[in-house]
């Protein structure tokens, strides 16, 4: 479900209007329990899918097979033609905000100079 949020920016069950909190955890409840995996993976290539699927069928003493989890995922990187840039959403994230706030900074210089001038 992490990943889901991380991914999308929310999980289905989240920002549910309720008039107290146990309105809402029934609410939550309710929503997980008629949210699939295959609507929270919607879109998505199908190894969330079958990552999600085999994540919730672990018992709780039991290992991940993590070397399958990095192949299926892997394999989906190379299909979908990602490039390995190291350039995370994080990162052009900052980078857009750096540049918007240079942009601003710039303009109100223009502006400045412009009403200096006049």
């Amino acid at each position: 479900m992490v990943l889901m949020y991380f991914i999308k920016g929310g999980l289905p069950w989240q920002g549910l209007p309720a008039k107290n909190k146990e309105e809402k955890y029934e609410q939550i409840k309710v929503k997980k329990a008629v949210t699939t995996i295959e609507d929270l993976t919607q879109g998505f290539p199908k190894e969330f899918r079958l990552f999600m699927s085999y994540s919730r069928k672990l018992k709780f003493e039991e290992r991940p097979d993590y070397q399958q989890v990095i192949s299926m995922f892997r394999d989906a990187f190379v299909r979908e033609s990602f490039d390995f840039d190291f350039m995370y959403d994080w990162i052009l994230k900052k980078q857009a905000l750096k540049l918007r706030l240079q942009n601003a900074h710039n303009a109100r210089q223009q502006e400045l100079s412009n009403q200096k001038n006049q």
